[in-house]
């Protein structure tokens, strides 16, 4: 695969992931609560930058086979921060950071730094399960009754087969 295929399947891959982890377990809640309570915190780490980060130029966007092009004027975790009020009416704060590389984010993580999300490469997932540090996806994850489960009515075949 190539790098620039790699890193649209990372961008792809990394929203359907933060879009699911904070819509399929605060779902129902979330239509009872107040938006004025404090916004819910979602920290993101990722081993290298493969969200959006805004500010892209012409010479940086990403064409994607279909003719659609990706760039972001603001960071792509502020999009969905926004994004995600106008759906739910609570806010959500995105905490993003990245780490080098995967063994550093490893670090992170044995070191006791907590996240909600982590984006690392297929072989640090492999050893990430093996170790226990991974969540299963919950048992509502691919239904697709549910109006805003983005990521089961969504997702490209591409991903779905894959």
């Amino acid at each position: 695969m190539s790098m620039r295929r790699r890193k649209i399947f990372n961008i792809l891959l990394t929203l359907s992931m933060i879009i699911t982890s904070i819509n399929m377990p605060v779902m129902n809640s979330l239509a009872k609560e107040d938006s004025s309570k404090k916004p819910i915190i979602l920290r993101v780490s990722n081993w290298e930058e493969y969200i959006d980060l805004g500010d892209w130029d012409e010479d940086s966007t990403i064409e994607l086979d279909n003719g659609a092009v990706i760039y972001g004027e603001n960071p792509l975790y502020k999009d969905f921060e926004d994004w995600y009020y106008e759906q739910y009416g609570r806010k959500v704060k995105v905490e993003y950071s990245t780490a080098g590389t995967n063994e550093e984010l490893y670090n992170l993580l044995t070191m006791g730094d907590v996240y909600d999300l982590i984006c690392p490469s297929e072989y640090m997932i492999m050893k990430l399960m093996t170790e226990g540090w991974l969540q299963p996806y919950s048992e509502n994850f691919y239904d697709t009754s549910v109006e805003k489960n983005y990521y089961a009515r969504g997702v490209s075949p591409y991903i779905k087969k894959t």
